[in-house]
Formats: structure tokens, sequence, C-alpha cells
């Protein structure tokens, strides 16, 4: 069974083992957390190879989570996935980093004054939060953001630099960069994150590859704990989100290549791993039986 580490800790070159499916993933497996968009929908389909290897891990080797970077709470992710075809009674646990996100405006920021920056069809994010809602994110002690407003990132550096310049915490509530949706390339919220550290700001990544979020999608699918999750495999398409996070939560990780970085190999995967600084324990084409 390997063993995932830190990428810190990995000095010898990364040679993931290449899987001619999921079912051959060492048996002491016992859970899967799986990314969703990129690994088993474009946004638009899904993908029907993907459904039937999380039926088959679901029914012959134990539970399923899916994990997920959306700024959107996970019953309404669930609820677009139903929509599209996957059968809900093969998912244990649907996990957002919206959720992640809220929870995190609940521990710390509870009565605080809170502005939202991304679209409208965002703001179920900001249902019930304990935290007073303000409109104007320089009048804010803390801001939440879901993603762009527009698609020219620079162009919300006016927004973003007085809340910078008085270090005002960002919750990034979508730390992807970028997401495919059909054949388009939607940059994310996690391009505001960087551009809000450029300018001196500091930030708070809601989800992955924040450890805590692969920690609480394992708990709810009954791995609490460090040695419990020796049996969890993370599977995904984002080297820097998923293949890193699984690494700092102390979980294996299978790397779907023709999702997120399917643009990027003619550099060679080495070359990948070493900018990601990650490392996966498995590769794989893309998610199938």
């Amino acid at each position: 069974m390997p063993q995932s580490v830190p990428h810190e800790a990995k000095t010898q070159p990364c040679h993931p083992q290449e899987l001619p499916g999921l079912r051959a993933v060492d048996g002491c497996f016992r859970a899967l957390i799986c990314d969703v968009w990129g690994v088993i929908t474009d946004g638009v389909t899904l993908f029907a190879e993907a459904k039937e290897a999380l039926a088959r891990f679901h029914a012959e080797r134990g539970p399923v989570a899916l994990l997920t970077n959306s700024a959107r709470p996970g019953r309404l992710v669930a609820r677009r996935l139903a929509d599209l075809g996957l059968p809900m009674d093969i998912v244990d646990a649907v996990v957002t980093a919206g959720d992640c996100a809220r929870a995190i405006v609940a521990d710390r920021f509870e009565g605080r004054r809170l502005a939202h920056v991304g679209p409208d069809f965002d703001r179920p994010i900001l249902a019930d939060l304990p935290a007073r809602l303000v409109a104007d994110p320089r009048s804010a002690e803390a801001l939440l953001v879901t993603g762009p407003i527009s698609a020219d990132i620079a162009a919300h550096r006016s927004l973003l630099e007085e809340p910078a310049r008085r270090r005002i915490p960002l919750i990034c509530a979508n730390p992807d960069r970028w997401v495919r949706y059909g054949a388009r390339r939607i940059p994310c919220a996690g391009l505001l994150a960087d551009l809000y550290e450029e300018l001196g700001g500091p930030v708070i990544h809601a989800g992955k590859p924040a450890a805590f979020c692969f920690h609480e999608a394992a708990r709810r699918l009954g791995f609490p704990d460090p040695a419990s999750r020796a049996a969890v495999l993370v599977a995904g398409d984002g080297l820097q989100t998923d293949i890193r996070g699984a690494q700092a939560a102390g979980m294996a990780s299978l790397w779907l290549r023709s999702g997120l970085h399917a643009d990027e190999l003619q550099d060679g995967e080495e070359a990948l791993f070493e900018k990601a600084q990650a490392c996966p324990d498995y590769v794989m084409d893309r998610l199938h039986w």
C-alpha cells in the first residue's frame, strides 16, 4: 500500500503507478474521495464510465464522498448531479469548498462585517451565515470570494486594493483557478486569491488543497483519524488541488490526466508534478472501472 507523504519529503523523481482501471487499485482502500468537475462531469454531461466506477467501488469496496471546490453548498451540487443522472444512492457524502467556507465564517467571523465578492448565482452560500453582510468590501472585516465578477481578473484590482492594504482576510470559497465547463475553460476564485496575495492581502483557502476539507470528507465516511485515513483514496484531475491536498491530508491519490491538465502534457508529466509540487501514487487517463 502506498503511503502518501508531503511532497517536500519525496526527494526522488515522481513515478506513480499506472492503473488499467480503478478495479486494479490496492484492495486496502476501503473508501473513495472523488473530485467532481473534470472527473465525473464537465458540468454539462455526466461521464458514463466514471458513473460506473463510482457505483462499482461503492458496491465492492466501500463508501464514496464527492469533494469539490464549488462555492455552492453541497446540497445544491448533489441536486445538480442528480439532474445530470448520477444516482445519489452511490454517494455517501458531498463536501464543497462552499461548505468549508461557511464553516470558517461561523468559526472565526461570527458577528463580523462580511462582504461577498462574486457572481449573484453564488449567493446561496450566504444563507443564514452568522455574520453581518455588507455590500462594500472597503467596510468589511472579511471578504468571502466565490468567483470573478467578470472574466478580466485584473479589473478586480481596484475592488481588492483597499481591503488588501488593510490586510482584511479573504476567504476563498473556490481555490480552483480554472475549471472546464463543457468545451469552455472558466476562471475561478483562485485567480482572485492569487491577485489578493500579490496585493499583500492574507488569504484563507476554504477548499482543496486545504487538508481539513479532505479530513471532513473522510470523517463523513467513517474514517476520522490519521490511522483510518490510510484506507482512503483520493481521485482528482487537479495536481495543485486534489493531489497536493491529498498529500497534505495524509492520503494516497489517483491523478486523472485527461482532465484539467490535458493541454499541458506536452512538457511531460514529471515537469507538471514538479511545477505543482505534487506526486500522485496512481495515475489513469480518466476515471473508469
